[in-house]
């Protein structure tokens, strides 16, 4: 790389001058370092510092109906920087390989440079490495990127991990969960919900993916086992990862069904076991007033409430309380 200025002359002796730096090559890079774009090139590539890595591409199932979206390309360019020693000297060539030691290209085909190497463009001078990722094929899977100057001593490999995601299957890990059998009292005076949390009844795993990379991310509650009609939400209802019963709204011992799915799109149902109590009636055992005596100084006298009254579901929803009151209204 060298220097020199410029000078040019017009009429009238107007003379004018710049500096202008002219790059004939870059041959004396001793180091060269690459590190993940900020602001990324898109939602789908995240830093991610496990295990040596300094990225991660998340991607999920593809669309079955759009074939445009079965494969992935990412501008590696766009993706990560490259730096080297010499002030606008950059990479001089990029690879896929197969480990950190960056000595032999990886021979993947789900996972591909469009060209491994990929050289510098005569013309611009800059490297544009294309990574292709085959959607259609669920993987988590370790790669390495590799950028050199002209000197096949000198180069630096970047680590990262590539999520797949697509046949990860639903477990139910908590089944003994109380949301799986509710049996709650309810309010006859205005709405009122009670939460159970679903944080930790399932987990995903297949084959091809650790545990929990690609989760459970949204839950339906059904009438059905094949959650066809989803379940009246003014009495229950699903908010995030927290499932909600009004108790304001009585519900006869039933089982409705619990939908999980994952970020692909894959389903799990789990039969919940519920109940609201408040539609049992109560009817009296003589319509005629009570009538008894109390004497004085005798102690406690013990009359027995539940002898006043006929619980119509007294199995499922028991008198739990009783309540003395100075009118026929319940004032």
């Amino acid at each position: 790389m060298f220097e020199f200025t410029l000078k040019a002359e017009a009429y009238f002796d107007k003379i004018g001058s710049t500096l202008i730096k002219v790059i004939i090559g870059c041959f004396e890079e001793t180091t060269i370092s690459g590190a993940l774009k900020v602001p990324r090139y898109d939602s789908t590539v995240l830093e991610f510092t496990d295990d040596g890595a300094v990225f991660k591409i998340y991607l999920e199932r593809y669309d079955l109906q759009d074939s445009s979206t079965e494969f992935a390309s990412y501008p590696l360019e766009q993706v990560f920087s490259w730096t080297t020693d010499i002030n606008l000297c950059y990479e001089s060539q990029v690879s896929l390989v197969t480990d950190n030691s960056g000595a032999t290209l990886s021979s993947t085909t789900n996972i591909v440079l469009i060209e491994n190497p990929t050289l510098k463009d005569a013309v611009t001078g800059l490297v544009y490495p294309i990574l292709t990722i085959d959607r259609k094929i669920p993987s988590y899977s370790t790669i390495f990127v590799r950028g050199q100057t002209h000197s096949s001593a000198v180069f630096a490999v970047l680590k990262g991990f590539v999520t797949v995601c697509g046949n990860e299957q639903i477990t139910t890990d908590d089944s003994s969960n109380s949301v799986f059998d509710i049996s709650l009292i309810g309010d006859l005076i205005s709405d009122s919900w009670t939460h159970f949390d679903l944080t930790a009844i399932h987990s995903t795993q297949s084959a091809e993916l650790p545990l929990n990379e690609c989760p459970v991310t949204s839950f339906t509650v059904c009438e059905d086992d094949a959650c066809v009609t989803q379940y009246d939400s003014n009495s229950i209802r699903i908010a995030g990862f927290t499932l909600q019963v009004n108790v304001h709204i009585p519900i006869r011992p039933t089982t409705v069904y619990l939908k999980s799915s994952t970020i692909s799109g894959n389903t799990h149902i789990d039969p919940i076991l519920i109940k609201v109590c408040g539609y049992e009636t109560f009817t009296l055992v003589d319509s005629n007033p009570y009538s008894a005596e109390y004497e004085v100084f005798r102690g406690d006298q013990i009359t027995e409430t539940s002898d006043f009254f006929v619980n119509s579901h007294s199995d499922e929803c028991p008198t739990h309380r009783y309540e003395l009151k100075m009118d026929e209204a319940g004032l």
